[in-house]
């Protein structure tokens, strides 16, 4: 997605930039990258008005310069949190002792 609102970027396509925009945002939610997300969703609505204008977003262009940014940052991050190999800490439960085991002792 983020390839093709690039390339819509440098052929000056308007319309190119709406749905590979629309499809960041929501899959952005749905793994919680809400910066990538936000970032989407501006791509996506500024150029949904400029359909409507007949216009090119030029404003756009560092956005989608930092969209470029926070996505690979979130696929290095989402690949370090479902890294098999990572040595990770034990969020609690089995194996670990219970805390506070005195609670409700008179």
């Amino acid at each position: 997605s983020v390839a093709q609102i690039e390339q819509a970027m440098r052929e000056e396509h308007t319309a190119g930039l709406v749905l590979p925009a629309h499809t960041l945002k929501g899959e952005s939610r749905q793994l919680g990258a809400e910066p990538l997300a936000k970032v989407a969703e501006l791509i996506e609505t500024t150029a949904r008005f400029c359909v409507e204008s007949h216009r090119f977003p030029d404003e756009l262009v560092p956005n989608v310069v930092e969209l470029r940014k926070l996505f690979s940052q979130t696929v290095e991050q989402f690949e370090k949190a479902t890294n098999p190999l990572m040595t990770r800490n034990p969020s609690g439960g089995f194996g670990r002792k219970a805390t506070n085991q005195s609670f409700g002792r008179i």
